[in-house]
């Protein structure tokens, strides 16, 4: 072979290698490229915080609402759903629904050890017609003899402390706003007092349901909620 010939061929082998060289190299960049990028389109996944939720507590044969007496503070709370709408030093107070009638405040009674002894229900509505508030005692009244079964003491029609409106049945209402008519009822339990009563005074109606304990007792300088 002359002198050119070896030339030409050496110029073939160096140009086969440098295009050799580059596609590998272009091949490299190409697939690091592509694994940059896909790495970028992971999104990252936050775990979510897992609620924290309150466990209702179940209380067995419960002598007032979902509670026994003897229980503490903190363990009532557990027991209610509704927010506290007021606390004292020996009370908690709820605003619920009761037998069917709205605006009704709830107490719960501790004594000084810090004990449940006195659950209350309080209807604190207001009716146009002055004999609706006899309809609502005899429906509660109702329900809790549902409930309870019949009552240790009725109010035989009531009692009458003064009789002015005796003999106007259609006044009776009026009768109880003015103080002139008390209904009560009482139900005694094996470990509960539970009192039903309807009264006034200027034209103000009291309804209560009130529970008492038969087995923790109140501060004796405690006469009810």
């Amino acid at each position: 072979m002359n002198k050119r010939g070896v030339t030409i061929t050496l110029s073939i082998f160096l140009m086969v290698g440098l295009v050799g060289c580059d596609s590998k190299n272009t091949v490299k960049s190409t697939t690091d490229t592509k694994t940059a990028t896909t790495a970028k389109a992971i999104p990252k996944i936050i775990p979510k915080p897992v609620p924290k939720v309150e466990v209702e507590t179940v209380v067995k044969n419960p002598d007032f609402r979902k509670v026994k007496w003897g229980m503490t503070r903190e363990e009532v709370k557990k027991t209610e759903k509704t927010p506290i709408m007021a606390t004292t030093d020996d009370a908690i107070m709820y605003k619920d629904r009761v037998c069917g009638i709205s605006d009704v405040q709830l107490a719960y009674q501790f004594n000084s050890e810090g004990k449940f002894t006195e659950g209350l229900f309080m209807f604190t509505g207001r009716h146009s017609n002055p004999n609706d508030y006899i309809d609502d005692y005899e429906s509660i009244k109702k329900q809790l003899i549902a409930k309870y079964g019949e009552p240790s003491t009725y109010d035989n029609g009531g009692i009458w402390k003064d009789s002015l409106y005796k003999d106007s049945p259609q006044e009776r209402g009026m009768a109880v706003i003015t103080g002139g008519l008390i209904y009560g009822t009482k139900w005694n339990l094996p470990n509960t007092i539970i009192t039903l009563f309807l009264q006034g005074d200027k034209f103000e109606p009291s309804m209560d349901v009130i529970y008492e304990s038969k087995t923790v007792k109140k501060d004796a300088t405690k006469s009810g909620l």
